[in-house]
C-alpha cells in the first residue's frame, strides 16, 4: 500500500514538473491603442497604467494576457468583430453601449483645465478672460471647444507642445485628460505641484470591455480580481509610479 502510494505521488510530481507553469491559466487577447499615455503605450518606457493593472489582475482571475497594439480605431474594430477578445481603456458612451460587453470599470478620469497661475473651473471663465487655451487637435476635447465656439484655441500637434506652451505663457490653460496632463508634465521633468487644476468639466469611465459574443463568465472573475488588486493597495502603487502623488 505504501509502495503504491509512493508511485502515485511520484507520478503527480512528474506531471506537475513537466507541465508549463501557466498550464492552468487561460490566455485572453486584449486589443489596445499604440499610444494612449499614461493608460496604454508601446512608444514609452512604461507599458501604461492600465496594462500594469490588468497584468496584476490576471493571476487572480486564473488568466494570462496577450496584448495586441494597433491604431485606436482599428483596435476598436477588431474587438467588435473578433469573438472572445477584449479591449482596454475604452470610454463607455451611449454610442458604444451595445457594441461591446462592459466587463470591468477600471478607473475614472476627467476632462479638466490645467494652468500655472489660477484654477479655471469652466470654459466660460476662459472665454471671459480672453486667454489662449491649448488642446490636442482632433480629440474629444477639441470637439468640445469647437462646439462651444471658443476663440484663442491653440492646437499643437503633440503633448510636448502643450507643455512648452504652458511654460512660456503662449497658452494660459491646457484642456485635457487629468491623468495624461499630470503624467506628461512630470515626464518632461516638471514639478507636478505647480500645476493648478480646475473642477472637472466631464468625467469618463475607462473600461475593460469585450466583444459582444464573449462569454459572460469572465466578468465576475475579472471583477473579483480587480477588487483584490484595489484592496491590496497595488492599484494606488501602480498609479503613483506614473504620476507621483497627484490628486487624481
Amino acid at each position: 500500500m505504501v509502495r503504491k502510494m509512493r508511485k502515485i505521488l511520484f507520478f503527480i510530481w512528474i506531471v506537475g514538473w513537466c507541465a508549463p507553469s501557466d498550464a492552468i491559466a487561460e490566455k485572453i487577447k486584449v486589443f489596445a491603442a499604440i499610444d494612449h499615455r499614461p493608460f496604454v503605450s508601446i512608444v514609452d518606457d512604461k507599458p501604461g497604467f492600465l496594462v500594469d493593472l490588468l497584468e496584476a489582475m490576471a493571476p487572480h482571475a486564473g488568466l494570462t494576457v496577450e496584448f495586441e497594439y494597433y491604431p485606436w480605431k482599428r483596435s476598436q474594430m477588431l474587438a467588435k468583430t473578433e469573438p472572445g477578445t477584449f479591449i482596454i481603456n475604452l470610454g463607455r458612451t451611449s454610442k458604444r453601449e451595445n457594441q461591446y460587453k462592459w466587463v470591468v470599470n477600471l478607473m475614472s478620469t476627467t476632462y479638466v483645465l490645467a494652468s500655472l497661475n489660477k484654477p479655471y473651473n469652466s470654459l466660460e471663465e476662459v472665454r471671459l478672460e480672453e486667454v489662449n487655451i491649448g488642446v490636442l487637435p482632433g480629440t474629444p476635447r477639441d470637439h468640445i471647444l469647437t462646439k462651444a465656439n471658443m476663440s484663442g484655441v491653440v492646437r499643437p500637434p503633440s503633448p510636448e507642445g502643450l507643455v512648452t506652451g504652458l511654460k512660456i505663457g503662449h497658452i494660459k490653460a491646457w484642456f485635457g485628460v487629468s491623468h495624461r496632463i499630470a503624467y506628461v508634465w512630470k515626464d518632461f521633468g516638471n514639478d507636478p505641484k505647480v500645476l493648478v487644476y480646475g473642477k472637472p468639466i466631464k468625467t469618463v469611465d475607462l473600461y475593460l470591455a469585450a466583444n459582444p459574443n464573449t462569454s459572460d463568465s469572465y466578468k465576475p472573475r475579472l471583477q473579483a480580481a480587480y477588487e483584490k488588486v484595489v484592496a491590496s493597495g497595488k492599484m494606488k502603487e501602480i498609479l503613483r509610479s506614473y504620476i507621483g502623488d497627484s490628486a487624481f
